[in-house]
């Protein structure tokens, strides 16, 4: 899980980009390096026809991209004393809504795991650090 991401891409260029890709697969039969591939049938000549099928739709998705979501739930996380303390977004001043010594300050990447388990479930959750950069 990463801090926070600065690399927030427009949906039209995220839509071209899969519009291209699966037309690099209808014509060439293989994906750029990189992207895993796509779910195919089981017979070569139904996997082509389904590639096909796909294409437009790929495109269609370039004037019309889906709307990005904000996040349901936004949380700071912050190395505070001895351990890591979990915030809402917007109520940075007040107590800790988490708080936990059980993971090492130093491990950033197990704070975000933890992070994620004790925030309740939502359809978008987001989690941001704030503090100085891991040592």
């Amino acid at each position: 899980m990463t801090a926070d991401s600065a690399e927030r891409r427009h949906p039209r260029a995220d839509a071209l980009r899969h519009a291209v890709d699966v037309l690099q697969l209808c014509l060439l039969g293989q994906t750029r390096r990189g992207v895993l591939g796509y779910a195919s049938s089981s017979t070569a000549a139904a996997g082509r026809r389904t590639r096909w099928k796909a294409l437009p739709r790929a495109f269609a998705r370039v004037w019309q991209p889906e709307a990005a979501t904000a996040p349901a739930s936004e949380w700071i996380l912050t190395r505070e004393g001895d351990g890591w303390a979990l915030r809402r977004q917007g109520e940075e001043l007040g107590a800790p809504a988490y708080f936990t010594t059980a993971v090492p300050v130093d491990d950033q990447n197990e704070a975000f795991d933890w992070a994620a388990d004790v925030t309740p479930d939502a359809n978008a959750k987001a989690i941001r650090y704030v503090g100085p950069p891991p040592a």
